[in-house]
């Protein structure tokens, strides 16, 4: 073959103006790239086209699911179908696989398929929303409890106690637990509403809880009476330190005046 005549002469038209055939040299060349193609092919995986069958879609979807990173979506109603894309989106098995602390959220987050960066993104937001609105909360309630406390001077260490007493007496531990656990047993609002229950419940004489044998303290001079009388019996364990009822003697003279300081 002389140097100008291109190898490919004496092939159609249509043929020797093919792209590939244009840009080889030489047959050699020609062959090589047509042998690379081949082998490239036979390890692609082929869209198949709208003609399609059912068959030929099944031979391409199988061999996706060997190529990682790549998945089928599977139809709306197609329960096991998206039960097998879920972990390759990052879902895992078990709430435990978020590894977070908060395990009610877990159980949530994994109820709604979410992957392990998304979980973990929810996560970070609603520890940062609660600990703002904590720290919000929180400098609320020292600034309500100070201004609690310049309205009801000396009487406030008093007032609080008898707040607390009547919501423990009514609402129980279940209670209590729940204002410590929430900051509010500082609040000034409920620290009010309790210092009102207890001066209604004095008022009326209601019952302390369910004990229905013990009442609320009486009027100022009733407790003066009572206090009087401690002090002016000197046999009165209250005033003998030795007497194994001296503790309780003083505990309930001390509540007497606090009746006194909240009344």
């Amino acid at each position: 073959m002389s140097e100008d005549k291109h190898w490919s002469e004496g092939l159609p038209a249509e043929m020797a103006a093919h792209g590939d055939v244009k840009g080889s040299d030489t047959l050699e060349t020609f062959v090589k790239r047509y042998t690379d193609n081949r082998a490239t092919m036979s390890r692609s995986i082929l869209m198949p086209n709208a003609e399609a069958g059912d068959e030929e879609r099944d031979k391409f979807y199988s061999k996706l699911e060997g190529v990682e990173g790549v998945a089928r979506i599977p139809a709306a109603d197609d329960v096991e179908g998206w039960k097998k894309l879920y972990p390759k989106l990052g879902v895992p098995e078990s709430a435990s696989g978020y590894e977070m602390e908060n395990e009610e959220l877990a159980n949530t987050l994994h109820g709604l398929n979410l992957n392990s960066g998304q979980a973990r993104r929810i996560n970070e937001l609603i520890t940062e929303k609660t600990t703002s609105f904590a720290d919000l909360n929180a400098e609320e309630t020292l600034v309500g409890l100070d201004a609690l406390k310049n309205e009801w001077g000396e009487t406030f260490e008093g007032r609080a106690k008898l707040a607390t007493k009547v919501l423990r007496d009514h609402g129980g531990d279940e209670l209590m637990s729940m204002l410590e656990k929430s900051g509010l047993t500082n609040n000034a609002d409920i620290i009010k509403l309790g210092y009102a229950l207890n001066k209604t419940m004095v008022a009326k004489k209601l019952t302390r809880g369910e004990n229905e044998t013990a009442t609320y303290g009486g009027s100022k001079d009733e407790i003066n009476e009572k206090i009087a009388s401690v002090m002016a019996n000197q046999s009165d364990p209250f005033h003998i330190k030795s007497h194994p009822d001296h503790s309780r003697r003083v505990d309930t003279v001390l509540k007497y005046y606090e009746e006194l300081d909240g009344g």
